[in-house]
């Protein structure tokens, strides 16, 4: 009983908020390293691979460039979405208010 309350006044709402956003800042902090790797290896090819080089190269360079933007517009979604999202008890009157009462009630 005091579950659905306690999760229809947002408790757990905002906790899922918190964990979702330390998810994406770790995914973050191992995406960055990976897109530096993938750059090197672009690089590796690019400089060492002859005349074949740059088009082994140029899929890796692609890769990291998208890879970096998926990873930073993740970031910026999530930090919009934790300052635009509140949660406030239903005001009386709305079918989730009725919920909550006859929860109480029984």
């Amino acid at each position: 009983m005091n579950g659905i309350i306690g999760l229809l006044g947002g408790g757990a709402v905002d906790e899922l908020n918190a964990v979702l956003v330390a998810l994406v800042k770790g995914i973050q902090s191992v995406g960055v390293p990976a897109v530096a790797i993938a750059f090197s290896i672009g690089g590796i090819y690019h400089i060492f691979g002859g005349p074949e080089g740059t088009r082994k190269a140029k899929p890796w360079y692609i890769g990291a460039v998208v890879g970096l933007l998926v990873l930073l517009g993740a970031g910026s979604f999530s930090t919009y979405l934790e300052e635009k999202m509140e949660f406030s008890e239903p005001t009386t009157g709305t079918k989730t208010s009725s919920i909550i009462q006859m929860q109480k009630n029984v």
